[in-house]
C-alpha cells in the first residue's frame, strides 16, 4: 500500500494540475497502474496471482473520493443509514476481548448485468465459496436479489466475493462475541487448547524461510510465525501462537521492526500467559537473543534482560535488490544495508556482497553467520564466505541456507 502512495505521490508532484478534478484523477491512474505492477514486486503476491489488497482498498478510496468530487448521483455517503436500538452492553467487549464466535453476517446482494448474468446465475456459486470461510450459510435467490447469511471470521473476504458478482442493497455485520457476552455476562477468554506439554517457558520468534525457521527451533524457539519484511503477521497469528506455546510465562521476539508494535498488541490482549516481548528488530538480534536465552533463574525479568544485552553488540546487514530508484540505486540493482544506511550497490549480487562485507567491522566479532536465500546461488555463497574467511582469519564464517525470501543474503556478525 505504501508503495502505491509512493509511486503515485511522485507521479502527480512532477506535474502541473489545473485544479484539483485533474490532480485526483492523475493521482488515481497512476495508483491503478502501480496496484496492478505490485504482483512483479513481491513474489508472494505474484505466486498467489492477486494484487496487494492494501493498495486495492486505496485505490476504491480515491474512486470514491473522485466521485464524491464530481458529485456522482449514484454515491452517497451513507447519511441515511438504517439504525437499529439493540439493548447491548458495549462494554462486555474491551480492547483486550477475542472476537471467538466471529461475526453474523447477512446481506442482499443485487446481481449486476455488467458482472454476470442474473437469469442464469446460480446460487451454489456462493455456497460452495462461503463454506470455505466459516458456517451456518443459507443463500437463496429471488429474481436478481441473492440473500446471504454467515457467521464468519473474516466478512470482509464474504463482501469481497460477493461484489465480484454484483452490489450490496443492505449489509448487516454483527458481533457474535458481543451477542454472547450480553447473554452469558461471562467476559471472553481465550479457549486454550494445548499443543505441547505445558511448561513454565515458551519462546515465540517470527521468521521466515525454511533455513531460518529451523535454525530458530533448533535453538530454541517453541513456536514459529511466519513473517517478516512485506509480511507482517497479525495479532491473531501471534495469538495463536501464544496458545501453542503452552507455557505460564512467554517471551516474543518479533525480529522486524514493524513487527514490535503488533506482538505487544497480541501481548496485551491474550490474558492466559503473561507474554513479554523481547524487542528484536532483525533477525540477527533474535539469533543472538535465543542463543543466551536461559530460563534456569526462573526470574522472568532477569531472562528478558539477557537477551537484550545479547543484542547490543550484534550487527546484521541484508543484500536484495532495489525495487525503485534513488540517487544512489537504480531499480534492479543490487544493495547491501545496514538499518536504512547504505553500504554498497551494484548490479552484481556478488559485488555487492563482497563490497557490503568491506564496509563491516568484522575483525572486531567472532561469529559471522552468511543466511543463504531462496533466489541465491549455493556456489556463490561459498565463494562469499571464503571471501569473509581470507580477509577475516580470526573471525567464524557459518553458511546457512535460510531460503528466505527478498533478502539474498543475510550476515549477521556477533
Amino acid at each position: 500500500m505504501l508503495t502505491v502512495v509512493r509511486c503515485a505521490t511522485e507521479y502527480i508532484s512532477g506535474k502541473a494540475a489545473t485544479n484539483p478534478e485533474q490532480m485526483l484523477n492523475d493521482y488515481l491512474a497512476e495508483a491503478q497502474r502501480t496496484l496492478k505492477n505490485t504482483p512483479n514486486m513481491l513474489h508472494v503476491l505474484k505466486k498467489a496471482g492477486v494484487v496487494d489488497s492494501g493498495g486495492a482498498g486505496l485505490v476504491y478510496i480515491l474512486e470514491g473520493a473522485l466521485r464524491a468530487f464530481n458529485e456522482d448521483e449514484n454515491f452517497s455517503v451513507l447519511s441515511n443509514v438504517e439504525r437499529q436500538e439493540q439493548n447491548i452492553d458495549l462494554s462486555l467487549f474491551t480492547e483486550d476481548s477475542i472476537p471467538e464466535y466471529g461475526y453474523c453476517t447477512e446481506l442482499l446482494l443485487r446481481l449486476q448485468c455488467c458482472k454476470t448474468d442474473p437469469n442464469s446465475f446460480e446460487v451454489s456459486t456462493f455456497t460452495e465459496y462461503l463454506k470455505g470461510i466459516g458456517d451456518s450459510v443459507v443463500a437463496f435467490k429471488t429474481g436478481s436479489i441473492v440473500k446471504i447469511h454467515i457467521h464468519t471470521m473474516t466478512p470482509d473476504k464474504v463482501l469481497g466475493f460477493c461484489q465480484q458478482y454484483g452490489e450490496f442493497s443492505k449489509i448487516k455485520i454483527e458481533n457474535m462475541s458481543l451477542q454472547h457476552n450480553n447473554t452469558v455476562l461471562d467476559g471472553i477468554n481465550i479457549s486454550v487448547k494445548p499443543k505441547s506439554e505445558h511448561k513454565p517457558y515458551g519462546v515465540v520468534a517470527v521468521a521466515c524461510g525454511n533455513g531460518i525457521k529451523k535454525l530458530f527451533s533448533e535453538h530454541g524457539a517453541d513456536v514459529i510465525v511466519e513473517g517478516g519484511q512485506t509480511m507482517n503477521p497479525s495479532a491473531e497469528d501471534f495469538l495463536e501462537a501464544f496458545e501453542k506455546a503452552n507455557a505460564d510465562t512467554i517471551f516474543v521476539l518479533p525480529n522486524n521492526s514493524n513487527i514490535i508494535l503488533t506482538a505487544k498488541q497480541a501481548a496485551g490482549m491474550y490474558k492466559a500467559s503473561d507474554v513479554r516481548v523481547i524487542e528484536s528488530r532483525t533477525i540477527g538480534d533474535g539469533y543472538a537473543s535465543l542463543s543466551v536465552f536461559c530460563a534456569d533463574s526462573g526470574n522472568a525479568e532477569q531472562i528478558t534482560d539477557e537477551p537484550n544485552s545479547a543484542m547490543q553488540g550484534v550487527i546484521t546487514a541484508d543484500i536484495s535488490q532495489s525495487v525503485r530508484n534513488t540517487e544512489k540505486t537504480r531499480a534492479g540493482d543490487y544493495i547491501g544495508f545496514v538499518g536504512k544506511e547504505i553500504i554498497a550497490a551494484d548490479k552484481s549480487r556478488f559485488n555487492t556482497a563482497c563490497a557490503t562485507v568491506d564496509g563491516l567491522d568484522i575483525d572486531s566479532h567472532e561469529i559471522c553467520l552468511l543466511i543463504r536465500g531462496d533466489q541465491a546461488d549455493e556456489t556463490e555463497a561459498q565463494e562469499l564466505a571464503e571471501y569473509i574467511r581470507i580477509r577475516h582469519p580470526e573471525t567464524e564464517v557459518f553458511v546457512i541456507d535460510g531460503l528466505q525470501k527478498i533478502y539474498d543474503y543475510i550476515l549477521i556478525l556477533e
